[in-house]
């Protein structure tokens, strides 16, 4: 660690630099720490005011919340200068993108992870807000990708906006998430996932969650909520079948399940030739050795123009691996 006394006409300042700085940022219980870090450190009064400077570079983990982890490189940003540009000697010069009071970590390709669900990761920004009594941890990025997983399966949401609130009332601790992107499904040939998939997940209490700049999310539900769902989403089985319509998923133990109202199913070789299966209820599970799903209910048609044309009141689909 070094330590400097600098004297510039009648400024005084402190500027520490060094490595290995372990340093924790948080709401007590949650505890963000950063860990052998390289950092510069500048201290000195502004107009009788003691204002500081800090940068710091190592690795980042979440303490505090139980069943949450946070793992990966990250950069610790603090200032309360009043300077956007801080010079920190050898250490270099830091530009913080704003005058105003920063305490903030950024991340690339951190992760994510909610134990027993699903886990994010991408470049995430973490701040701390302060208003009245209450402090909110809240993380924030674009472009990440949330999954849920079963052995190589992997339902994911790729490309998403993302925004998390960590809260804590001194004692005890919850959190909500909210991630929006488009689907994708991986690690089972022959099986395919497109459309828009939200990630809902919300331990609260509350109906509706603020996110900062983000915005507010309503979940609908006081309840606690974990769950990925599109309200237009379509799964294709190998040349089999084509499902889509409003489906959710989530975990059950080792596997994935999804369950969807309203679901059309069919197989079309043109528009004359085609089964269809219209406002259909469906279900799914997907694990490290089985996929399966089902539809029960619905209405029924089939065309072989110029042939026949049949349908019924109701009919089911069955498949298995």
């Amino acid at each position: 660690m070094t330590i400097l006394y600098l004297v510039d006409g009648e400024d005084e300042s402190l500027l520490i630099t060094g490595e290995n700085l372990s340093a924790l940022l948080g709401v007590a219980p949650i505890a963000i720490s950063v860990s052998d870090a390289t950092f510069g450190l500048l201290l000195y009064n502004k107009e009788d005011v003691a204002v500081y400077a800090l940068h710091a570079e190592g690795t980042i983990a979440l303490a505090g919340v139980p069943g949450l982890t946070l793992s990966g490189a990250v950069e610790l940003w603090v200032n309360t200068t009043g300077e956007q540009e801080v010079d920190f000697g050898d250490y270099g010069e830091v530009d913080y993108l704003t005058t105003s009071n920063t305490f903030a970590l950024r991340g690339t390709d951190l992760q994510f992870a909610i134990d027993g669900f699903a886990s994010v990761s991408g470049d995430l920004v973490i701040v701390i807000e302060e208003e009245a009594d209450e402090r909110t941890v809240l993380v924030t990025a674009e472009g990440v990708t949330a999954s849920l997983s079963a052995g190589p399966a992997s339902i994911a949401i790729t490309e998403a906006a993302f925004a998390l609130a960590l809260f804590s009332d001194g004692e005890d601790t919850s959190y909500a998430l909210y991630a929006e992107g488009s689907a994708d499904l991986t690690g089972v040939p022959g099986i395919g996932l497109s459309g828009n998939l939200t990630a809902w997940v919300n331990t609260t209490g509350s109906a509706e969650i603020t996110f900062g700049d983000f915005g507010t999310i309503d979940y609908g539900s006081e309840d606690e909520l974990f769950a990925f769902s599109g309200e237009d989403v379509e799964l294709s089985v190998a040349n089999f079948v084509t499902l889509s319509g409003a489906i959710a998923f989530a975990k059950s133990g080792d596997s994935i399940v999804a369950a969807g109202e309203g679901v059309s199913a069919g197989l079309t070789l043109s528009d004359s030739i085609f089964a269809r299966i219209e406002g259909a209820d469906f279900g799914l599970i997907l694990s490290e050795t089985e996929f399966g799903f089902a539809t029960t209910g619905g209405s029924f048609a089939v065309s072989l123009a110029p042939l026949a044309a049949v349908s019924a009141t109701s009919a089911s689909i069955r498949y298995t691996n």
